[in-house]
C-alpha cells in the first residue's frame, strides 16, 4: 500500500488557467484566489472571486472579466465595447487598456470573497461604481502628479 504524501506541485499561469477554463466548460462555477493589485479598491489580493462561464447574451458594461490577453490572462473590467472588441482596464491602472474578443474571453467574476463576508460583483452598483472609477481616471493622475510635485518642494 502507498502512503499518501503531501507533496506541493507548482504550475505555471497558463496550465493553471487552462484547467479553469476547462472546468468552466463543463459547467462548473468555481471559486479562485485573487492575486496582484491591478483591480484595487474593488477586489485586492487575498479576495476570492467566483467564476462563472463568460456567455456573451449576459454581457454588460462595467463586468469583471476573465480573459486571455497576448498570451497571459487578466481579470479586469469591462469599460467599453468597440467595433465587437471587448476593452478592459484593471480598476488599479491609470492608463493600460486590454482589447480583446468575445473568444479570447471566458469567465465573468459573480461574487467577492473577502473576511468571510460575500458581495454581487454583477449587480449595478458594483457595476456603476466600477465604472465611475475608470472614468475618474483623469482626476486620479493628477492628484498623483500633484503628490510628487509637493513631495518636491
Amino acid at each position: 500500500m502507498k502512503e499518501a504524501t503531501n507533496e506541493i506541485k507548482t504550475i505555471s499561469n497558463l496550465q493553471y488557467f487552462e484547467e479553469v477554463r476547462r472546468l468552466l466548460i463543463s459547467g462548473k462555477e468555481i471559486q479562485i484566489p485573487v492575486r496582484g493589485h491591478s483591480m484595487k479598491p474593488f477586489i485586492k489580493e487575498g479576495n476570492f472571486v467566483q467564476l462563472e462561464a463568460f456567455q456573451q447574451r449576459h454581457l454588460k458594461l462595467g463586468m469583471i472579466l476573465l480573459a486571455l490577453h497576448e498570451g497571459r490572462y487578466v481579470l479586469h473590467r469591462l469599460v467599453k465595447i468597440k467595433n465587437n472588441i471587448l476593452v478592459l482596464a484593471g480598476d488599479g491602472n491609470i492608463n493600460q487598456l486590454e482589447y480583446v474578443s468575445h473568444e479570447e474571453t471566458f469567465a465573468a467574476v459573480t461574487i467577492k470573497t473577502f473576511d468571510g463576508k460575500k458581495k454581487d460583483m454583477q449587480g449595478f452598483i458594483p457595476r456603476i461604481l466600477g465604472l465611475s472609477w475608470y472614468y475618474s481616471r483623469g482626476i486620479r493622475l493628477f492628484i498623483i502628479r500633484l503628490k510628487k510635485i509637493w513631495n518636491l518642494l
